[in-house]
């Protein structure tokens, strides 16, 4: 797409001159340096090398356009959608943060540009010169927006393809949950991965964790007891929960018929939220119901030690990655029952032998 962008511009500004009406040979020399720094890019991407980190390559493009804009009039610049390919590419390879950045640089050196190599001797036009930076800052919000969903989709396409290759029968239930906990806590740079869930005997409690610090822990479980189960237990069986934080001072405005910042999942108490962070030692949370074959069931829960870490849509994507994994886990449960069953049977028949 850069080869062609620069062709094109270079192709265009030769069949049609009119723009830019000074500097003329210093556009066509840095229109074809251009031209030839997109096709190094194209040479190498060929080879599978990186001749520029992806990081970088975003604000060398936005420099080579506001190169080309100066060089070009200011303000009627035709090459000012030359910006656009800058915040795509930062957009759709870096995400949101990166994307909004090259878009707020680009309009400060867009309106900065226009205004020091604007002629002297055409006026400037006020509209333009007003209305593109505004332009810029919208169109590039919605592409950041664009290229962060984008982003994520992929890299929740990737967790659901990984999970169901991590759910191996050969594994046992223990190293599936906890490959499964951690991958989870990775996934959404969490503090810890807990897993309550009620043991088969009544009154017994499990707990998985798997923190920053020991991503193996999650393949062992441990025996709680009812105390510490029962504030991670007390939430609604079928809802979700994302707790976002302590508000601030400015926020406190807002409803609390809800627990403060909770952004999905209705039916729990402020009393229930508190005594959960202090369990876990966390400044925010998500957690979602999980319910296993019988009538144990449980709850997931992310933490982490940042205000708003989790956003709503991830309390959804939380339930449909639960959804997808019980069912196998409870068949891997089911084979090594029959395991089980298969080798006592076979133990019996040699004792009688």
């Amino acid at each position: 797409m850069r080869l062609v962008l620069a062709s094109s511009a270079l192709l265009i500004t030769y069949v049609d001159p009119t723009n830019p009406e000074r500097f003329v040979g210093f556009t066509y020399v840095t229109l074809g340096l251009y031209l030839a720094y997109s096709f190094a890019l194209w040479a190498a991407m060929r080879r599978n090398t990186c001749l520029v980190p992806p990081a970088v390559a975003p604000w060398i493009d936005m420099a080579w356009s506001a190169v080309l804009i100066g060089l070009s009039g200011g303000t009627n610049s035709v090459f000012f959608s030359f910006f656009f390919f800058a915040i795509m590419v930062a957009s759709f390879t870096r995400g949101f943060v990166s994307g909004l950045w090259v878009t707020l640089i680009s309009s400060v050196s867009f309106s900065a540009i226009s205004w020091a190599f604007a002629p002297a001797h055409i006026p400037s036009d006020l509209n333009q010169f007003l209305l593109r930076p505004v332009y810029l800052l919208i169109l590039g919000y919605l592409m950041a927006y664009w290229g962060e969903s984008e982003i994520q989709r992929k890299r929740r396409l990737t967790l659901l393809k990984d999970v169901s290759t991590l759910s191996n029968p050969r594994f046992g239930v223990d190293r599936t949950l906890g490959a499964l906990l951690e991958r989870l806590r990775d996934f959404f740079d969490a503090t810890m991965c807990v897993l309550v869930t009620t043991d088969q005997l009544p009154g017994e409690f499990r707990l998985r964790r798997a923190d920053l610090h020991n991503p193996e822990g999650a393949m062992r479980a441990e025996s709680i007891s009812a105390e510490v189960a029962g504030p991670l237990l007390a939430l609604p069986t079928d809802r979700g929960l994302i707790y976002r934080g302590e508000p601030r001072w400015w926020e406190r405005w807002q409803a609390t018929e809800a627990p403060p910042s909770a952004g999905a999942g209705h039916g729990a108490s402020t009393l229930d939220v508190s005594r959960i962070t202090v369990v876990l030692s966390a400044a925010s949370f998500l957690t979602a119901p999980i319910h296993l074959r019988g009538s144990r069931s449980g709850r997931l829960y992310l933490t982490s030690q940042r205000r708003n870490h989790f956003h709503p849509s991830d309390c959804r994507f939380i339930a449909q990655v639960l959804d997808h994994t019980v069912p196998i886990l409870e068949n891997i449960e089911l084979v090594d029952r029959l395991a089980k069953e298969a080798a006592e049977t076979e133990r019996r028949r040699i004792v009688l032998d």
